[in-house]
This record gives structure tokens, C-alpha cells and sequence, in this order.
């Protein structure tokens, strides 16, 4: 290539680089309660990558992206928005979502931040709501996660029919074996999951005695877990809600007075399912 050529080279690279009007746009969020969604979630959404964590909501858009398409800030705000009803139908959670604040950053990488009120967003999942990106393509309909959610429900709870069923058999065989030597810690396992069948107000407490006792009996979390054939988000979930959820059947309600709710039938069922099959692997180990 020849010295005349270069500078043509360089500026035609100088253009493409300085096309857009800005360097970056982003758009943040705030949220409360911070653990409104008990996992990180990253996701590309309309040429934009969000990521949502422990009460912000940061969107990393295209330059491009942004500028020819004037509508985009208000698409990201409703799919959020939609994002944000689904955990709220999931969780029976109240919510508190802002406007989201715009950030621009030149090429002199000097950074504007726009602000925004805050607005509240307590509100409840409708069947209509349905989000396109610019093209028409349908990216969320609530209708479509509502029955996904109620088929994930009713599965839910076929399992814990099969598992109490399971259980009874496991039981009955062991005495019909003839006697055996005692196991303080079977009869403790049996007394919380009646205790919890009885006193459905503190259900939490009693069926996380299950996990207490049996890591104590495997030497922790990881073994109990491994010996237990349970995932380690099943454990982790099931931890979460017994302890860190303000909820009246909760561990450690004392801690959220004035935001307690109760647990909803779905979030119960779950952590059914989990003690119960706590009690199968043990019931298994020892018959």
C-alpha cells in the first residue's frame, strides 16, 4: 500500500468510529426490595445487554441501537416491566421499580447522567401483556408464563403426591421387617414433617429441621446435599425461603416486622416437595 493511501484508510476508520452521536448509552434502575429476584439475571434484549442484580437494573445499549430508535428506552422499561410482574405473580412480592435513569458518555468519554422520578409499580400480572421488539416479534405474553407457570405448579404437586406416597411405602416396609434398633434421628425426622403437617404457621420451621439435621448428620452442606441426591440450588432455595424471606411460616420473621406476608401455596408446595425428599433419600439410606 502506498504512503497516499494510508491517511484515506485512517480517516475512512476515523468515520466509522465517530457515526453515532455518542460513545455509550446505558440506562440504570433501582428496585426494592434488593432480593426481589434471589439470582442475578443477564439477558440481550433489543440490542442491548441488561443485568439485573441486588436492587439495580443496568442496560448496555448499542449506540446505533439507541439512536435510530426513539422508542427503546420505553420498550426496555416495559419489558423490565414485565420481568418484574412475573417474579410478583411468582412470589405474591409488592415491588418498588423507578422511571430508570439515562447515562451518556461522549467521545471525550465525559459521562450525563439524565435522572428520573421514581414511580411505584405495585401491581398485579394481567393475562394481556405482551411485549414486541421493533420488527413484531412477540418476546413476552404473560398469558403464555402464566400457564407455564400453572403446568410447573401442577407438576409440583403431582410430585409431592408421589413422594408422600413413596414415603408411606418406604415406612412400612422398614417396621414390617421386624424390629429395629432406635434411631433418634428417624424419629425426629418423622416428628418435624407431622409437626409441620399440624401447625401449618410455623410449616418453615419444621420442615427446615430436615435439612438442619440431616447436614449434621452428613458433616455439612455439600455431603448431606451428595449423599441426599439433591442439586445445590434446590438446597440453596429452599434455605433462602425458610430464612431470608419475610414470611409469617419463616425462621426468622422477627427480623421483618412490618414487611411479613404469607407464603404462597406455590412457594410452600416447593419446599414440600424438597423436605420430603430429604426424607425418601434417608428412609432409602437406612431400609
Amino acid at each position: 500500500m502506498s504512503s497516499e493511501e494510508k491517511p484515506q484508510e485512517d480517516s475512512r476508520e476515523s468515520s466509522t468510529a465517530v457515526r453515532t452521536k455518542k460513545k455509550l448509552y446505558e440506562i440504570e434502575w433501582s428496585y426494592t426490595p434488593v432480593d426481589f429476584f434471589p439470582s442475578p439475571i443477564a439477558a440481550d434484549v433489543l440490542d442491548c445487554t441488561l443485568k439485573i442484580e441486588k436492587g439495580a437494573v443496568v442496560a448496555n445499549i448499542k449506540p446505533e441501537a439507541y439512536e435510530e430508535n426513539p422508542l427503546l428506552q420505553q420498550q426496555l422499561h416495559n419489558h423490565l416491566l414485565a420481568r418484574f410482574k412475573v417474579q410478583q405473580y411468582k412470589t405474591g412480592k409488592k415491588y418498588d421499580l423507578d422511571d430508570g435513569s439515562l447515562i451518556e458518555q461522549d467521545w471525550n468519554d465525559l459521562r450525563i447522567k439524565h435522572l428520573a422520578l421514581s414511580v411505584s409499580s405495585r401491581i398485579s400480572v394481567t393475562d394481556g401483556l405482551q411485549i414486541s421488539d421493533s420488527s413484531g416479534k412477540l418476546l413476552f405474553d404473560s398469558s403464555t408464563e402464566r400457564l407455564r407457570e400453572k403446568s410447573k405448579h401442577q407438576q409440583k404437586q403431582t410430585d409431592l403426591q408421589v413422594l408422600e406416597g413413596q414415603i408411606a411405602a418406604v415406612i412400612e416396609q422398614h417396621w414390617q421387617n421386624g424390629p429395629h434398633p432406635d434411631d433418634p434421628l428417624l424419629d425426629s425426622l418423622l416428628a418435624s414433617h407431622l409437626a409441620a403437617y399440624n401447625d401449618p404457621g410455623n410449616e418453615l420451621i419444621y420442615l427446615y429441621e430436615t435439612r438442619d439435621a440431616l447436614s449434621k448428620r452428613f458433616g455439612g452442606d455439600p455431603q448431606a446435599q451428595k449423599e441426599l441426591s439433591v442439586s445445590s440450588s434446590e438446597w440453596r432455595d429452599f434455605g433462602r425461603l425458610s430464612n431470608n424471606e419475610p414470611v409469617l411460616q419463616g425462621r426468622h420473621r422477627g427480623n421483618f416486622a412490618r414487611e411479613l406476608r404469607s407464603a404462597t401455596h406455590e412457594e410452600l408446595v416447593e419446599a414440600r416437595v424438597f423436605a420430603k425428599k430429604l426424607l425418601l433419600a434417608f428412609l432409602r439410606q437406612i431400609t
